[in-house]
């Protein structure tokens, strides 16, 4: 316990170096720490540094660490060129 009674709670995690040339890693690193349940990761800021990439771009870069599959084909080329208009399969 902590003074005053109140309890400590210590947190596991990760720093990551966001080095421009290693974002696949960075990926393998933040699924690697969610799968063991770490509490946190720590991610360097460092604007001035051309081969980090941006911490605030990053971020949502890393959350979506499982990219979605490749769309299905959604418009149908088969139908004839009519300017500003586009049939897509399935649209009511």
């Amino acid at each position: 316990m902590a003074a005053g009674g109140a309890e400590t709670v210590i947190q596991f995690g990760i720093s990551l170096v966001p080095a421009t040339e290693r974002l696949d890693r960075l990926r393998e690193l933040v699924r690697a720490a969610d799968e063991a349940t770490l509490d946190l990761i720590g991610i360097q800021d460092h604007p001035y540094r051309r081969r980090f990439l941006d911490t605030w771009s990053l971020i949502p870069a890393l959350l979506t660490v499982d990219p979605p599959a490749p769309s299905p084909v959604l418009c149908d080329s088969s139908l004839p060129a009519r300017g500003d208009r586009t049939e897509v399969l399935g649209a009511p």
